[in-house]
């Protein structure tokens, strides 16, 4: 039974850091293509979500 709870907790993990590393990414990529307005609603929810994920590890 504690495996298959390590297993689920390690797979919540590999999500969490997936899904930090897509939004990263995506605002990287904002960057490139002159998006840089780091006061823009956009940005702001990036940051939030980073924010809520790293706070989750």
């Amino acid at each position: 039974m504690g495996l298959a709870y390590e297993k689920a907790i390690k797979e919540d993990l590999s999500k969490f850091k997936r899904y930090q590393d897509a939004l990263h990414s995506i605002k990287l990529d904002l960057m490139q293509k002159g998006f840089d307005d780091f006061s823009d609603a956009g940005f702001n929810k990036i940051e939030s979500l980073k924010k809520e994920f790293s706070e989750q590890e």
